[in-house]
């Protein structure tokens, strides 16, 4: 919900306004009201740095960050022959680190997205992979053929998710280079059918999951005073909704992963 992602935003607010004091303070469903408005007092006071802060009893917690360097040796795990799913595969870094994961495992992935991949001899893909500007004059013009105004930015979202998917083709054929084994799969994962679609699709050819990396997401890069209830509910319904669908999905079809991955 909106109201769990409230220290997110104070974060991202923080961020985008560091000369003014934000803090999301987070008390239990017992605390009294005086208990509250003594704390809030104190928190204005006092702490400036410490955006994320909640309250538990006469218990303060905040997150800290310490960088750790594990011994591989104790810590390292084996993912030799693993089987993974993963949502919003095509997005943002997500090609590559499936990349480098097939070339250390050579396993099996389920790759869920929620566009159809091109055919990799699509003429747009071509196009694209020619003369990128000759695809954007193009698309203008298949616009303004159909009596369609479109904006620059248009066109660069449209040139964006195209670019996307030529990464994510290029993806699965070096990850099929190294050995894994790769299914593509359209889904929504918002879709509560497609989901169990996917999940059903899934069930046909394993019976485990060993690692489920939800990446699915939705970005909105402008401020937040820009952004409407609207986008808020779509980013976080991504999230929280398409995790919630995909988990009870696994759950109903005995695959239930051994471990999990949010990007976030």
């Amino acid at each position: 919900s909106l109201h769990d992602a409230l220290p997110i935003f104070a974060k991202a607010l923080k961020r985008e306004r560091p000369e003014q004091f934000i803090k999301g303070i987070d008390f239990s469903s017992s605390s009294k009201g005086a208990e509250i408005a003594d704390i809030l007092v104190n928190e204005t006071l006092h702490d400036p740095v410490t955006v994320e802060i909640g309250y538990e009893g006469d218990s303060r917690y905040s997150v800290k960050l310490e960088e750790f360097h594990p011994d591989l040796n104790e810590t390292e795990i084996s993912l030799k022959g693993n089987t993974f799913v993963v949502s919003g595969a095509t997005g943002g870094i997500l090609p590559s680190v499936l990349l480098d994961l097939a070339r250390a495992s050579q396993g099996t992935f389920y790759l869920l997205a929620r566009t159809q991949l091109p055919a990799s001899e699509d003429a747009d893909l071509q196009m694209l992979r020619s003369d990128r500007n000759a695809l954007r004059l193009e698309l203008q013009r298949r616009a303004q053929a159909k009596g369609e105004k479109v904006t620059p930015v248009q066109l660069d979202l449209q040139l964006q998710a195209l670019e996307r998917a030529d990464a994510m083709l290029d993806a699965v054929d070096e990850m099929r280079a190294a050995g894994a084994k790769v299914q593509y799969i359209v889904c929504d994962v918002t879709n509560p059918k497609a989901v169990e679609e996917a999940v059903k699709e899934i069930k046909k050819t394993t019976d485990h999951i060993d690692r489920f990396i939800h990446a699915a997401g939705v970005e909105k890069s402008r401020k937040i005073e820009s952004k409407s209830a609207g986008e808020f509910e779509q980013t976080i319904s991504v999230k929280a909704d398409g995790f919630y669908l995909l988990f009870k999905a696994f759950e109903k079809a005995a695959l239930i992963p051994s471990s999990l991955v949010f990007f976030t």
